[in-house]
Formats: C-alpha cells, structure tokens, sequence
C-alpha cells in the first residue's frame, strides 16, 4: 500500500512538471490521433485521444509506380504539402479549440475538471476525489492552459466522403456524383454519431465541451468538378477496377460508382455560441473559412488525387 501511494504522488509529480514544460513548449498540447472516422452529410465522427499523446508520425504521401499500373514511367507523382499542418477534430482536440476561441472562462473550476476528464483520464479517476491532490492538479492544469491557450492551432481537418463518376476527357476531370458535390455549402455539422460514446464513463453531455460543432463558412464553399491529371485518373480507376476499396463502414456507401475521400483544410475563427443539434445535443457554433481541399482514394490520407486551393 505504501509503495502504491508512492507511485501515484510520482506520477502527480510528473504531471505537474509536465504542465510546467507545456508553458514552455505550448506545441505538445496538441495532439493527432491517426484513427479515421467519417459520415455522410458531411460531418465526420471524432475520435477521442490522450492529451499527453505524443503527436503521431504523419504518414508519408504514396507515389504511383509503374510496376504497379503497367503504364510507363511518366506517371504524375503528387505530395501531400499540407501533411501534419491541420488536427483531426477529436473530441480532445476540440476541447482545445474552445479554449482557444474564448468560449470558457479560466476561473471556472468545472471546466478545468472536464478538460482534465477529456485529456487525463487516469489521472481524473485516480485524483478527483481526492481533494488536496485534485487541487493541486487542477491549479497546475489552469496555469498551463492561462499561458498556452492563445497558442493552440485554430486549423482542422475534416474528412468527407465523395463519389466520382466518369472522367471527362475533354475537361480532364471527374464529377463530383450521388449528391456528394459541394454546392453553395455555407453550413456544415461536423460530428454526429458518437453522443453516446464513453469518454472517461461519462455517455453523458460533458459541460463547457459539445462534442460536436457547427462551422458556418465566411463565404459559400463551392466544389462539384475536381479536375485531375489523366494519369492519375487511370491509375485511380485500375485500382478500383481490380482491388476492391472496404471501409468499416463500406455498407453505407455502396451505391458510390468510385468512393474517395475529400480532406476540408478549415481555419477556425471566431465562436459564436450554443446551439442544439439535429439529435437535441448541444453543439458549438463556430465562424471559419475552407482554405482548400484535397482528395484521396483511401480515409487514410496516404494516396493523394488532386489538391484545390482556395
């Protein structure tokens, strides 16, 4: 027993240290996490991960070969430039967004309880209720998050599932096809589906922290043809044609002629307020503008179609 309070003041020791190195490097407060999710009616699923998760190695874009389509050499090869620069919006993630948008209040000791329930849940578990510990944490918690919080990325991504239909020739591109196009786009609800999820046990609303958001763009977002290089196009189709794309959710898009994927690069700035959602839960109502998209063949962001900016 002894040797067991032993490590738990350690690890409160090291917690506080750790709050104390993020006033000095602000960037280890964000974090990615690789997990993919997505729905339909463009909104993506978050993904909860730690706050104290090192940020995960981008995966490296994936180049066409000519072994592997039979076409030559003189295949188009395209990077992915904005690799790493936006976060996924997890529920973590999120939770920083709002702190960073001013939407709540630094003295109020609920909500530093929730971002600590969010990012650190061991820790919460093992100190909430204890009351000189739990003190002691979340004062350090509220130091770091007074000094970091104007630093935390106001830049997300948000993934989008799309159909393409047959390539022009003549235009040297595919539609956008099975009401998958963006057509004057001015609101988008980026979540749903994960209400329910346990974060630390709490199924429940966590307060000060919606889960999901609702982005109103500056200006309407408009994308229904995506024009593509024509060796990319035939090397895209010959994977679909002889390597079937599955997805965990693969069932909710079979009538997709050719799934891809479209990666929103939003920056967030202003918060607006609260709102209730299609299903009555509370979501964040959040003023941005799309700086580009950027397409590709797998949720995993690893082949990339084409980039569009804005």
């Amino acid at each position: 027993m002894r040797e067991y309070k032993h490590n738990n003041k350690m690890r409160v020791f090291y917690l506080l240290s750790f709050f104390a190195i993020l006033n000095i490097s602000p960037a280890l407060a964000q974090s990615d996490d690789d997990n993919v999710g997505f729905t339909t009616q463009r909104s993506v699923q978050f993904k909860d991960d730690s706050f104290v998760d090192s940020k995960s190695e981008v995966a490296k874009p994936a180049f066409f070969r000519s072994e592997d389509i039979e076409m030559g050499n003189d295949v188009t090869i395209i990077e992915d430039k904005y690799a790493g620069q936006h976060l996924s919006s997890s529920v973590s993630n999120l939770s920083k967004l709002y702190w960073s948008k001013g939407m709540l209040d630094i003295t109020n000791d609920k909500a530093i309880d929730n971002f600590l329930l969010i990012n650190e849940c061991g820790l919460y578990e093992s100190y909430y209720k204890d009351d000189f510990e739990w003190a002691r944490i979340r004062e350090a918690a509220r130091d770091m998050l007074k000094n970091t919080k104007d630093t935390f990325t106001s830049k997300y991504k948000f993934l989008v599932p799309i159909d393409l239909g047959k390539y022009d020739l003549d235009e040297r591109g595919f539609p956008l096809i099975n009401n998958t196009a963006f057509s004057e786009l001015r609101r988008v609800e980026v979540g749903g589906g994960e209400n329910d999820k346990a974060i630390c046990g709490a199924k429940h609303e966590i307060e000060g922290y919606p889960r999901n958001i609702v982005l109103i763009l500056n200006k309407p977002f408009n994308l229904e043809f995506l024009p593509v290089d024509e060796h990319v196009a035939q090397a895209f189709l010959i994977r679909r044609k002889y390597s079937k794309f599955e997805t965990t959710s693969h069932a909710r898009y079979v009538d997709f002629e050719r799934i891809a994927f479209a990666r929103l690069r939003i920056n967030i700035t202003n918060f607006k307020g609260l709102a209730r959602g299609k299903d009555h839960s509370t979501v964040a109502v959040m003023f941005g503008s799309v700086e580009g998209i950027d397409v590709f063949e797998d949720p995993y962001e690893k082949r990339l179609i084409n980039t569009v900016d804005f």
